[in-house]
């Protein structure tokens, strides 16, 4: 069996569910690496002008959920273990809880 059609297999083996979840939690991920990118870019420049900006409190929140979902994200885009199915899970607790303490209260 070569390589192409192992990769052909575990293409028609995932689950349409499976995609649609790890496809949503890529994107989730995304959105936290960027929101935490701008905050840190925001934290330089108001410290740089004067201005208190977001908070290193929020800056620091923002960018530990980034760091924490990309490797969730990669493990459960590459791996056929139960990571497959709990990592977007984490993922998406994750930004919600970023979401609740820092946007939403």
């Amino acid at each position: 069996m070569t390589s192409a059609s192992k990769t052909v297999e575990m293409t028609e083996q995932a689950s349409t569910a499976g995609r649609l979840l790890r496809g949503v939690s890529g994107s989730i991920t995304a959105g936290l690496v960027i929101l935490a990118l701008f905050l840190i870019v925001a934290q330089l420049v108001a410290s740089r002008a004067g201005y208190p900006g977001p908070g290193m409190a929020a800056v620091v929140a923002h960018s530990l959920a980034a760091i924490g979902a990309v490797p969730l994200q990669r493990s459960s885009d590459r791996r056929r273990t139960a990571v497959r199915w709990w990592g977007p899970l984490a993922i998406m607790v994750m930004a919600g809880v970023v979401l609740w303490f820092w946007w939403w209260q």
